[in-house]
Parts: structure tokens; sequence; C-alpha cells
């Protein structure tokens, strides 16, 4: 081999670490060296910077092809090294080839960090790359991120397993009734308390409400006769339970003449565990101004109405989005 064709140190240095780079984590060689030669001209500057300021090992190598891009470095001088020709494009050829880097192909992934998601929440930009960096919501517990980056990813929000229990029997619809109950309907509350709403019908001067508990059905409660379309009990439900309720319309004499659903049990509610409460509430202190992020919170404890208020207001505010409308068609498609 002649002194011209020999490889010095630092080239051979360069060689080694490109090789040894974990898989996909990192950008592929050819663009660090276009970086390098074309700086901000490069097509992939934008994409491939937003990857290199969080990349400690692609900054360093960046570095290095600058360094030696402006015939700076330990290296042969660019005119006589055969790494760089006369032309800028054989440039980057010469040094792929002359470090065998062509041989390894498919051991980088092409721009980790292209943005593959964006929303504008919590008052500022959230964004998701294609290497699952996610930015612009700080403070996730490791959990949390992993939840909110799949449905940055997908579109979509997995059902949580405790709806199962809370959806109504096949056959045995709401609208069957002769008039309509409200909420709380297929979800979970985080009120010991909630409010219950319907649709007075017809004929009907009050109602009265039967809230049973499906695990204890000693704890049941039965109201007044009420004038108002919505009632909150006095005393406060069992944390963890799951109870179903139906509405009696009541005409002037005090007689019955409909109720909703028709069939009890058809409407069915959970109140939320302390313990979840406890893991919301600390949530809701840091990452209140994130609808995005309740919104995946709220789906992934079942509490749909919750969920679908965060995600209407993420729609109000991101009204283009593909993303945002798909979110919050997720979260309504799971009372069904």
């Amino acid at each position: 081999m002649s002194s011209e064709d020999e490889i010095t140190p630092f080239e051979a240095e360069i060689g080694r670490r490109l090789t040894a780079l974990p898989r996909g984590k990192h950008l592929p060689p050819s663009e660090l060296v276009v970086l390098a030669a074309e700086g901000a001209r490069s097509p992939q500057y934008e994409a491939g910077m937003e990857h290199i300021v969080t990349c400690a090992e692609c900054r360093a190598l960046l570095r290095q092809f600058q360094e030696m891009e402006r015939g700076q470095s330990g290296a042969r001088p660019m005119q006589s090294s055969p790494f760089f020709g006369v032309q800028r494009r054989w440039v980057m050829a010469g040094s792929l080839a002359a470090l065998g880097i062509l041989l390894l192909v498919g051991r980088f992934v092409i721009a980790p960090a292209r943005t593959v998601a964006t929303l504008q929440d919590a008052g500022g930009t959230v964004r998701l790359t294609a290497g699952e960096t996610l930015s612009g919501l700080p403070n996730l517990e490791p959990a949390q991120k992993t939840l909110i980056v799949a449905a940055l990813r997908t579109g979509h929000l997995p059902t949580p397993a405790v709806l199962a229990d809370l959806r109504a029997p096949t056959g045995s619809g709401l609208q069957a009734a002769a008039f309509t109950v409200t909420g709380p309907v297929a979800t979970v509350v985080a009120s010991a308390q909630p409010e219950f709403t319907w649709k007075m019908p017809a004929g009907a001067v009050a109602c009265r409400i039967l809230v049973d508990n499906l695990t204890d059905p000693q704890k049941s409660v039965k109201s007044k006769p009420i004038k108002e379309e919505h009632w909150k009990p006095k005393k406060p439900l069992l944390p963890g339970q799951t109870y179903r309720w139906q509405v009696l319309a009541l005409d002037k004499t005090g007689k019955e003449i409909a109720r909703a659903p028709q069939v009890m049990g058809t409407a069915r509610f959970k109140v939320l565990e302390k313990a979840s409460a406890a893991v919301l509430e600390r949530a809701q202190t840091t990452l209140g101004r994130s609808h995005l992020a309740m919104g995946v919170l709220y789906t992934q404890a079942g509490m749909l109405d919750d969920a679908e208020r965060e995600f209407q207001a993420l729609n109000r505010t991101n009204e283009n989005s593909d993303l945002a409308r798909n979110l919050l068609e997720s979260v309504r498609a799971m009372r069904s």
C-alpha cells in the first residue's frame, strides 16, 4: 500500500467510532459528512441538528468531520488525503468507502430525530421524533411518558380493562327507554358524590333516582322525588366500588310513568380508588396545563368524561390536526 493509500490514525479512529455506535440510535455517517460539508445548505440540516444537540456522540463526530472539511485536523491536508477529492460530493463518497461504512448498510437509521407528531399544548409545542424523543412536556414520570409517546405515535388510545364491567349488556341499549340518562354512564368518576343527569320525559313532574352498589346491595341509595334534571347523593359513595343506576319518572300524583334505562344495570359507573385518585391529583399539579397528558392519564384510569373534556380542549387548540381529532374519537368509541 502506498503512502497515498494509507489511512491516517485519525481516520481510523473515526471509522472505529462509527462502527461502534449502537444500531438505530445515531445519524448515518453519510448525513454527518453532508452536514459537515454543507452546513445550513444541507436538506437535512434542521432534522439533523435537532438530533445533534441531544446526542454527544454524533456531535463529537460532526465536529471532527468539520475539522477535516476545513483541513484543520491532525490528518493530512484535504488536498492530499484519499478521503477528500477535488469535488465536495466525492469527499463524502471517498470517506465512507475508505472507512468501510458502505459495508455496514443497515447499522444506522436515517434521521432518528425526524418529527413524526406535533401538537400545540401546555402553552407551547409538544413534539415527538422518530426516535421517540418527546419534548414540550417536562416532569413526566417514565410510565406517563410511555403512554403519551404511544398515543402520539399511533393516534389511538387503548381501552382500559375497567370499562369491560361498565358497558351496557348486549341488547340493552340506553336509547330504548322513553327518556335518556346522560351520566355518569360507562365511566369512572373521581368524586364520591358524582352528579347524575338525565332528560325528563313528557308528562313527568318529578323523578326518583335509584343507585345500587353491585358488590354490596345493602349500600344502595334511593332519592326522594326531585323536580330537577340533576342530583348528587348527600352521602358519599364508596371508592373502588361499581354502581348501577336508574331514574323513575313520576307524574303529578307520584305514579311512575317511565324509567330509564328500562333494564336496571344498563347505566353503570365506578368510583375511582383512593390510590388512583392520589396519583391523578399529583399529575394534575405538574401536568394540569397539558390537555394531552391529562387526557391520556384520564383515559388510562377509565375516566372517559374527564378524558373527553381534555381532548375536546386539545382539538380547539389544534383545529386542523388529524392526530388531535383521532385521539378524541378514540375515547368516544370506548363507550360502545
